[in-house]
């Protein structure tokens, strides 16, 4: 069967980090933060002039296995440098590195990650393995019952480069360990190795657990910029993400496989295409609560909006065809066939034209609507042409469109 061009992502990693402190900041944590001890003469903190005279690679130790330790332990690596690197005025002989070593690498090639729902392996997302943090998990999932843990031994350890603690809780799904470090570096650990499969460098300090959006596929981020919603085709859910405070708001259950989002023009409401149940779900943006969920067709793709917020038009990928969903009604009022596998659709600035990208028979269906003498008529929508393009197009931009009679005024 055929379906519809989507990301590759299996999964999507939810983490929220603390912002960097650059090198030239050293000056101002110094003073914001050593200063009243170093500079005060408090019992047993030496001077300024005592720590010039020292090379920054002391000052660091100090800092990261010295008396200094609970101090600056609340420091990120690069923040504890620039300090040693300002109250000394000389630079460290080498650059920072946390780059992991070779040697810790995996070796063997990685196995294809998977959908972690399906999978049946030990599965723990987030912080507290749900939205209520009740940190449960089952006996069938954890592999072990309450008479085997005083049988349980250390089978391998991590040590994370450049950082004094850790805080961020790991997250397990398909034999991975994603965990991120107070030095911005998050990981993909081989749950029964402990050996390396990947790793990147965050903008800062990885400060919470990861939370796992299974093989994400859309996302719509509301006008003013505060949330962000996720659609997680894996685990039908759509996530909720305060873009403001790096937070994970909500995992809202809506139908199976939501491939794409639709947001109203006033931000206040967005649909989730459920490919997989033939179903749209509408989320109310603000209280994160899911309205409802409602039979709209075979393999529901994409849609769009009126500008009015009193429409929604919707392509059915398998039974080929348009559906018009009245908001006010909350009904699909008409059913519009056009070609073959429709995916993409837009509407003209005027409203008067809807665009549909059909994959399967590689054209462009034109669809006009006219005013109605009232709420709905069947004359309201007419296909006026289809037009062949590329093979398989599934997106669609319109700059302007203009619709014009043959010479012959036919």
């Amino acid at each position: 069967m055929q379906f519809p061009l989507r990301y590759a992502a299996s999964s999507l990693l939810l983490l929220f980090v603390a912002h960097r402190v650059s090198a030239q900041d050293g000056g101002a944590i110094y003073k914001r933060s050593c200063a009243p001890c170093h500079e005060a003469g408090v019992d047993r903190a030496p001077s300024h002039e005592a720590l010039h005279a020292m090379s920054p690679e002391r000052v660091l130790a100090a800092m990261e296995s010295g008396p200094m330790i609970s101090m600056a332990n609340r420091q990120s690596e690069a923040a504890r440098r620039a300090i040693a690197e300002y109250i000394t005025g000389k630079s460290f002989a080498h650059p920072m590195d946390t780059a992991p070593p070779a040697a810790a690498m995996c070796a063997a090639p990685a196995p294809d990650f998977g959908d972690p729902l399906s999978s049946g392996a030990t599965l723990w997302n987030g912080w507290g393995q749900n939205l209520l943090n009740t940190r449960f998990q089952t006996t069938a999932q954890a592999g072990l019952n309450a008479a085997d843990v005083s049988r349980l031994k250390v089978k391998w350890s991590f040590g994370f480069p450049a950082t004094l603690d850790a805080n961020a809780h790991p997250a397990i799904a398909n034999g991975r360990v994603f965990i991120g470090s107070t030095s911005g570096i998050v990981y993909s650990l081989d749950a029964a190795t402990g050996c390396i499969r990947w790793y990147f460098n965050a903008v800062g300090g990885v400060r919470s657990a990861i939370s796992i959006c299974l093989e994400p596929e859309d996302i719509a981020i509301l006008p003013d910029s505060t949330k962000a919603f996720v659609s997680c085709s894996g685990s039908g859910q759509v996530a909720s993400v305060d873009l403001k405070n790096d937070k994970l708001l909500a995992l809202l259950d809506v139908g199976k496989g939501p491939v794409s989002l639709a947001l109203k023009p006033d931000g206040g409401e967005i649909v989730a295409f459920n490919f997989d149940a033939g179903s749209i779900s509408i989320v109310e943006t603000t209280p994160n609560e899911v309205l409802g969920s409602y039979l709209v067709g075979a393999k529901p793709t994409r849609g769009v909006f009126s500008l009015d917020n009193s429409r929604l038009y919707i392509s059915n990928f398998e039974s080929n065809n348009i559906a018009v969903y009245d908001i006010d009604l909350g009904k699909v009022v008409a059913f519009l066939p056009v070609g073959t596998r429709p995916d993409a659709l837009a509407l003209t600035q005027s409203q008067q034209y809807l665009l549909v990208v059909d994959t399967g028979s590689s054209d462009l269906a034109v669809i006009q609507k006219r005013t109605p003498k009232k709420k709905f008529e069947p004359s309201e929508y007419s296909l006026l042409t289809i037009i062949p393009v590329g093979v398989q197009p599934n997106q669609i931009a319109v700059k302007s469109f203009l619709a014009t009679k043959p010479r012959d005024g036919r």
